[in-house]
């Protein structure tokens, strides 16, 4: 998963540039002469995708700032499995709701409420998973903090735009 913002500081050519023709790794990332060398005297496949990787953490994590409300936020609502409210961590952080709304959407680029409702919705495929699928919808609901099954297929249905049957009948097999 990519930080907002990170794309830019990995790559130094435009975005327009980069989706109009090929161009050499060399050009278009910073320090790209040494990265293609790095991965030219690479052995093999798997050491080639260890330079990547080294390449990218190292990249993303030394122009990566890290706010410290919208670090406390994000992981309170991941913490609480999505049912963290608005009213909650206004309290704690002693900011307004309104605040901390313009926070998130400008830090993460998505509303509290879209956030919560894909870290539920997550949440909730994950105990249906653990469960061995042997739970019922309503359950399932409940257990996953939605107030009610109703609540739970209108939340699945705007995030995957599938009911929750056929959101967890399509992955069954997995």
């Amino acid at each position: 998963k990519f930080f907002p913002g990170a794309l830019g500081t990995l790559i130094k050519a435009p975005a327009k540039e980069i989706s109009q023709q090929p161009l050499l790794l060399s050009d278009i990332f910073s320090n790209g002469l040494a990265f293609t060398y790095t991965l030219s005297q690479a052995q093999n496949y798997t050491t080639r995708i260890q330079i990547e990787r080294q390449y990218l953490y190292q990249e993303l994590y030394a122009n990566y700032e890290r706010d410290p409300l919208l670090y406390y936020m994000t992981h309170s609502i991941i913490a609480n499995l999505g049912t963290a409210k608005i009213q909650t961590l206004s309290a704690k952080t002693g900011y307004t709701d309104r605040y901390l709304r313009k926070k998130m959407s400008s830090g993460l680029g998505i509303s509290i409420k879209s956030f919560s409702d894909i870290i539920r919705f997550q949440y909730s495929y994950h105990l249906y998973q653990s469960r061995k699928k042997n739970i019922s919808l309503t359950d399932l609901a409940a257990l996953s903090g939605y107030y009610d099954q109703s609540h739970m297929n209108l939340c699945y249905k705007r995030l995957t735009g599938l009911s929750p049957q056929k959101v967890l009948e399509l992955y069954q097999k997995f």
